[in-house]
C-alpha cells in the first residue's frame, strides 16, 4: 500500500521515518461499519526520543482520511479504553499503541443563532381586529374558541 502524500512530503523534507504507528478508528454511532486504519509516522527527535502524536493533530489526520463522514476535527472526540482523549495530550499518554482501536464520537453540529422573524405590525393588527370582530359577532365561532380553550385548560390542569 502506498504511503499517504503527507508522509511522503514529510520524508522529502528531511525527516526520517523509523516506522509507522497505525490505529484503527471506528465511528461510535456506526458500530457495524468497517474500521478504518490511520497510519501515523513515528520519528525520533534530536535526542533520540520518539516524538508523541498530539490528539489534536491525529484528529486532523483522521478527518483528512475520512472527509465525507468527518468534515471537521473540532466536531469529533476520540475515545480509547473508555477515556475521552484531550486535544492537548498525546496518544502515548493514553497508552494508545500500534493496532489499538480508537472510537470516534461525533459532537452535535452547532445550532445557528435563533433569529426571530420580523413582525409586520400592520398585518398583525389587521389579523387581531378580524379575530376580535369574529369573537364578538359570531356565536358559533365564539363557542368553538371557548370549547378549545376549556379543553386545553383541562388538559394542562390534569397533566403531570
Amino acid at each position: 500500500m502506498p504511503r499517504p502524500s503527507w508522509i511522503r512530503a514529510w520524508s522529502r523534507e528531511g525527516g526520517s521515518i523509523m516506522s509507522e504507528l497505525h490505529i484503527c478508528v471506528q465511528l461510535a454511532d456506526q458500530p457495524l461499519s468497517p474500521k478504518s486504519i490511520v497510519r501515523l509516522p513515528v520519528h525520533s527527535s534530536a535526542d533520540g526520543d520518539t516524538c508523541g502524536h498530539r490528539v489534536s493533530v491525529v484528529k486532523q489526520m483522521i478527518t483528512a482520511t475520512l472527509p465525507e463522514s468527518l468534515p471537521d476535527p473540532e466536531l469529533i472526540d476520540l475515545v480509547h479504553c473508555g477515556r475521552r482523549l484531550r486535544d492537548d495530550q498525546t496518544l502515548e499518554f493514553y497508552g494508545v499503541q500500534s493496532g489499538s482501536t480508537v472510537h470516534i464520537l461525533r459532537r452535535a453540529w452547532p445550532e445557528p443563532p435563533h433569529r426571530p422573524e420580523p413582525v409586520d405590525k400592520i398585518a398583525a393588527s389587521r389579523e387581531f381586529r378580524a379575530l376580535h370582530t369574529a369573537l364578538h359577532t359570531s356565536s358559533t365561532y365564539r363557542d368553538a374558541v371557548s370549547i378549545s380553550v376549556y379543553t386545553l385548560a383541562q388538559h394542562h390542569i390534569h397533566s403531570p
